[in-house]
């Protein structure tokens, strides 16, 4: 309830889709996406959009913790 998705776009320089969100209410939170399609991959990036690690998906959804004010990213790959 206090991480918001504030993007969804196609990736600039990579195949997939970007995901971007962050915490709003100053608290560390596990927050919990679910994907409405077939997810192979996904990467935690920058803002720049670069990979800096791969997440594990399991049923597509990923479970990931966001610090208080953090900008999370996400390219996603079916």
């Amino acid at each position: 309830e206090n991480v918001i998705v504030e993007t969804v776009k196609k990736a600039e320089n990579q195949n997939g889709y970007i995901v971007r969100m962050y915490e709003y209410q100053n608290a560390l939170t596990q927050a919990t996406i679910h994907f409405a399609t077939n997810v192979s991959k996904v990467y935690r990036c920058n803002l720049q959009e670069d990979d800096m690690e791969e997440i594990s998906c399991e049923d597509n959804q990923i479970t990931v913790s966001v610090k208080p004010f953090e900008i999370v990213t996400f390219r996603i790959v079916e």
